[in-house]
């Protein structure tokens, strides 16, 4: 697979050329942002903090894909336990995503949250005032 890149799309524009050939793909919004971290490794230039914070945004799909591999082992309960193959752990599928360690997906949620409690504080600090 090809990937055109800033210097491609720059070269275009200096040649004149109007259109620069690209691929698109048919996929869910999920699908497209894993796609996207996949493709976007350090050597691409986005960080792994940010790379965290962006799949971050994935949760909401895993526990969606958890709730529902519960559920199915919990209808199937008599005829067998839930496989380790259908488990799934919510905050190692965001590290995987993101290509880091789950412990960094912790520390990244702490700083955010310790963030946006800094930033609720600095407002109450100004109304009081």
């Amino acid at each position: 697979m090809e990937h055109r890149t800033y210097a491609q799309w720059q070269l275009a524009c200096n040649q004149g050329r109007e259109k620069l050939l690209c691929h698109q793909y048919e996929m869910s919004e999920a699908d497209s942002l894993i796609w996207i971290l996949l493709k976007a490794r350090p050597h691409f230039g986005i960080n792994a903090f940010n790379r965290v914070q962006l799949a971050l945004d994935l949760e909401p799909y895993f526990k969606k894909r958890a709730l529902f591999n519960q559920q199915v082992g919990g209808a199937m309960k008599g005829a067998s336990n839930l496989t380790e193959a259908d488990r799934l752990d919510v905050r190692q599928e965001v590290a995987v995503a993101a290509g880091v360690s789950v412990g960094n997906v912790s520390k990244v949620k702490q700083i955010m949250l310790g963030s946006v409690f800094a930033e609720s504080y600095g407002r109450i600090g100004d109304w009081m005032q």
